[in-house]
């Protein structure tokens, strides 16, 4: 995780080391996202959002995907006194429910929510993400790679701010 920086050359370098690692869990990210947006803890650089908005900014998270919801949180199973169900299950019921709830929450924070969907075909996912985008009209799906540069410009576009100087 990099905290909240302007400082491009550390924003490029941990681009660069990112790596694809087979499954995907939304609410993992979406919930560290949410993190790096507030000022309390475990990371500490956001600021508040009253501070923020005296100086003209507002909170925005860019949710990206290329894939849907495969994982679900490892638990305790009651049922087998307590035993550990281990990592990989596939209740994506329950991991899409989480994504829906944490979307709301980080929308109900104040935050302003962009999704984009990379080169997946998968209804659910696609209305998952829809819906987690703060209106239809910032949720994005791009199907190859020039539609993903079109979602990310369009955001970028989005979010610029005109400032006129005298």
């Amino acid at each position: 995780i990099l905290e909240l920086t302007d400082d491009d050359s550390k924003v490029s370098k941990m681009i660069k080391g990112l790596t694809v690692n087979g499954e995907t869990y939304l609410p993992g990210g979406i919930t560290w996202g949410w993190n790096m947006l507030t000022p309390e803890s475990p990371l500490t650089t956001a600021l508040p959002l009253a501070d923020l908005q005296k100086k003209g900014g507002k909170k925005v998270m860019v949710l990206m995907t290329d894939g849907a919801n495969t994982l679900a949180p490892t638990t305790v199973n009651a049922g087998q006194h307590g035993s550990i169900t281990s990592g990989k299950y596939k209740n994506t019921t329950y991991t899409n429910d989480l994504t829906a709830t944490l979307c709301q929450n980080v929308k109900a924070d104040n935050i302003e929510v962009y999704t984009v969907l990379f080169e997946v075909k998968d209804a659910t996912i696609e209305n998952l993400l829809r819906n987690c985008a703060t209106d239809p009209s910032k949720s994005y799906v791009a199907n190859n790679a020039s539609e993903l540069i079109a979602a990310f410009d369009s955001i970028a576009k989005q979010l610029a701010q005109l400032r006129i100087v005298k």
